[in-house]
């Protein structure tokens, strides 16, 4: 066999082995809102259109981050894709079509940064924002978050 091909096999099997969906490289990190309105970001500050406060946490961090996890599993069409000790990737599936939205939590210090965005289309008409407002109600009603 062509050692050329052996080494571009390779190659394509390791940056599968790193990628998640859409082919982009995982960085444990919260990724910014793209242009379109379907995306609600607490990193993003200076983006009005983008931008959601983040959780304020009122409780030691480390249980404070288990609660939320426990929360967010109780949640329906809800799929825990990645967890650590300061990130989690979370999918939310829609009832009725079955869209998928990605959510992004990351802890640091005394708040949750957060991330909420629909895969495909432009407009989620309000959806991300509204569910990481009833997340923050639930967080605030166990008495964790402000």
């Amino acid at each position: 066999m062509n050692t050329m091909f052996i080494k571009i096999a390779i190659v394509v099997f390791v940056m599968f082995l790193f990628t998640s969906h859409g082919g982009e490289v995982r960085t444990r990190k919260i990724k910014p809102c793209p242009e379109t309105p379907n995306c609600v970001n607490s990193l993003m500050v200076n983006d009005t259109k983008h931008y959601v406060s983040p959780f304020v946490i009122l409780t030691e961090p480390d249980s404070a981050w288990l609660k939320v996890k426990e929360v967010i599993s109780t949640l329906p069409r809800t799929k825990i894709v990645e967890y650590d000790s300061a990130y989690m990737h979370v999918e939310f599936k829609s009832f009725l079509f079955r869209f998928v939205d990605d959510v992004e939590f990351q802890i640091t210090d005394n708040k949750i940064h957060l991330r909420s965005a629909s895969r495909v289309g432009y407009s989620d008409l309000g959806v991300n924002k509204r569910r990481m407002e009833k997340i923050r109600v639930l967080l605030q009603n166990a008495g964790i978050i402000k």
